[in-house]
């Protein structure tokens, strides 16, 4: 059975995920990393990746080429995704990273991002309605799956992250509901699609695992109890505005399983809540499976399908 890596170059966080084929279908993973260089840092700004990032990018990528050659992957896959649509120099980047790695990154578009994420969230989740809507929320964009079954009536992907927007509402910790009020507003903006009513919500992406993890107090990071759970509405905006009233050391504590991530936690957490009070969801389902759990399950022989 072939060992493939899949490797997603993200907007904030770059993934990594080792597997060979299991049972019925699924994936039994190897090895699984996860590096922060926070690759869209400035972007909105001046419109390219910064030479830092370019070079932290560099580092990680040498870093996970390492580990696929130790576990003798047969296939490695690189895809990116928003910050390498959306900067002007992305042609550049990409070469350098080529040049030193020999890892080849494939930007792919934002529906394709958003089908195979949805693709990796529900390959294996029990207890779905058959009326869907998947919220993946990353750095500097927002994937949203409307679906029936495993079939797609919509993928898109809108220009909105966890990044972004703390780097466009930096507020102190007396302004989280006028920082919702604002995110609501940049929401509907950006004319989200219609949802079916009542259906199951699936948040994936790094903010919900966290909030997750949060909730139950982990102090490392554990799958089985977190991909899957079920959270109310209520008590998630609580965890995400208890989050937004701790200092930063402290919020860093209180996730030191992914300490990186609290600076933009609290951006993510509102994005989220937003997402759900715009789709009325009352209880969301947890995914920690995402874009290259995507990758490997297409080259597994799962097939993406559409309305």
């Amino acid at each position: 059975m072939r060992t493939l890596a899949a490797i997603d170059v993200g907007s904030n966080s770059i993934l990594l995920l080792i597997a060979k084929a299991g049972p019925r279908g699924s994936i039994v993973a190897l090895h699984q990393d996860r590096e922060t260089p926070r690759l869209s840092a400035g972007l909105a700004q001046t419109g390219r990746i910064s030479a830092s990032s370019r070079d932290n990018l560099i580092r990680v990528l040498r870093k996970f080429a390492k580990a696929c050659d130790s576990l003798n992957a047969d296939l490695v896959l690189c895809y990116g995704t928003s910050a390498l649509r959306e900067a002007s120099n992305a042609k550049e980047v990409i070469e350098s990273v080529e040049r030193a790695t020999s890892i080849r990154i494939r930007v792919i578009s934002g529906s394709r991002e958003a089908a195979l994420t949805y693709l990796a969230a529900v390959t294996g989740m029990p207890r779905l309605k058959s009326n869907r809507v998947m919220i993946d929320a990353g750095g500097s964009s927002t994937e949203i799956v409307i679906a029936k079954n495993n079939r797609i009536i919509s993928a898109e992907s809108f220009r909105i992250g966890a990044v972004q927007l703390t780097e466009m509402y930096r507020t102190n910790r007396k302004q989280r509901l006028a920082k919702l009020d604002s995110i609501s507003s940049e929401l509907r903006l950006l004319k989200l699609p219609h949802g079916p009513i009542v259906p199951s919500m699936i948040l994936s992406g790094g903010t919900p695992t966290t909030i997750q993890a949060f909730r139950l107090g982990l102090r490392e990071y554990d799958h089985s109890r977190v991909h899957g759970a079920s959270v109310r509405f209520g008590e998630y905006k609580r965890l995400v505005f208890k989050l937004g009233m701790m200092p930063i050391r402290d919020r860093m504590r209180a996730i030191s399983f992914d300490p990186k991530r609290a600076d933009v936690i609290v951006a993510g957490g509102l994005l989220t809540v937003a997402m759900m009070e715009h789709y009325g969801a009352e209880i969301v389902r947890i995914s920690d499976r995402s874009l290259r759990h995507g990758m490997i399950l297409e080259q597994l022989g799962h097939r993406i399908e559409f309305a």
